[in-house]
């Protein structure tokens, strides 16, 4: 396999605490023996115990896995949530969109809802961000090449917002993308990378890690119409790696890959200048209290 991309854990009303681990592209390198999602038992961490593995392709035909309109379709589990209660499980399926599972039955997970990446965006549905009230849903698109293709929506990956209070009928509520993401009206920057990558959510607000526009810090009270209300955009610096190489040859740039609250305090990682932590010390989104290590 390509390894484990991302895990959460979360403890149901049985007690049992239960690990949801998305171990990317399993289905492929396995022909179809194990599923890019994995649910295990860790409530004895000593003894660990797999419960189950699922993965959309299975009740898909070769044909709709394979290419369409001579444009490859990816169909993975990137990253996923549970609800509060462990009872659900929300997939970034990257080119399928976002799977909720039903996890009444652990062992047996069942699809409750599937959130299409839509026939306007180019797919790459990285993560997902969940508010603790279970009402609403972030969606991260992770769109790394911001030139328009046909049937394409133009700019880096951005964010959708959605009601998930009814799993039945899930409704997209409203969007945001980063200042230099561009959409169909404003151009993107080419200076640097700047597609939405993950979130978090916390009190009434989202903090988005944003590549080379950095943190952005964005007011969802009213999730038809998200307003930023600040960010923190560390330095540019230079890839040491040189894996990352801007469109427009700009050398050093910011990349804020990932983001995480912890009371005050929040904590980004910059792929090229290390682990940020700031605190958002005002209601109109001031950052201070920078610390780098």
């Amino acid at each position: 396999t390509q390894g484990v991309n991302e895990l959460t854990a979360a403890t149901r009303p049985d007690g049992r605490l239960v690990i949801g681990a998305t171990v990317m592209q399993s289905y492929l390198h396995t022909d179809g023996d194990l599923g890019d999602y994995r649910l295990v038992d860790a409530t004895d961490p000593r003894q660990p115990q797999p419960l189950s593995d699922w993965d959309q392709r299975r009740k898909m035909s070769p044909e709709s896995q394979g290419e369409t309109d001579a444009v490859p379709t990816d169909y993975h589990i990137h990253s996923s949530r549970f609800s509060a209660d462990g009872m659900m499980a929300w997939l970034a399926a990257w080119d399928g969109g976002v799977v909720a599972l039903d996890l009444a039955v652990v062992g047996d997970p069942v699809v409750a809802a599937v959130l299409p990446a839509g026939p306007t965006t180019a797919g790459n549905v990285h993560s997902v961000a969940i508010d603790p009230s279970a009402r609403l849903l972030i969606r991260s698109d992770e769109d790394l090449n911001p030139i328009a293709a046909d049937g394409e929506a133009p700019g880096w990956g951005g964010q959708t917002l959605y009601d998930i209070s009814d799993v039945g009928r899930v409704e997209p509520l409203g969007e945001f993308r980063s200042p230099n993401a561009g959409d169909e009206e404003l151009v993107p920057s080419y200076s640097g990378f700047f597609s939405a990558h993950e979130a978090e959510i916390a009190d009434g607000i989202e903090y988005v890690a944003a590549y080379s526009d950095g943190l952005r810090i964005v007011d969802i009270a009213e999730p038809e119409d998200p307003v930023e209300i600040g960010s923190f955009v560390p330095p540019p610096a230079l890839d040491k790696h040189g894996h990352w190489k801007a469109y427009d040859g700009t050398p050093a740039f910011p990349l804020v890959w990932g983001v995480e609250v912890v009371d005050e305090l929040i904590y980004l990682s910059d792929v090229n200048t290390g682990l940020w932590i700031v605190r958002l010390s005002t209601p109109d989104g001031d950052v201070s209290g920078v610390g780098v290590l």
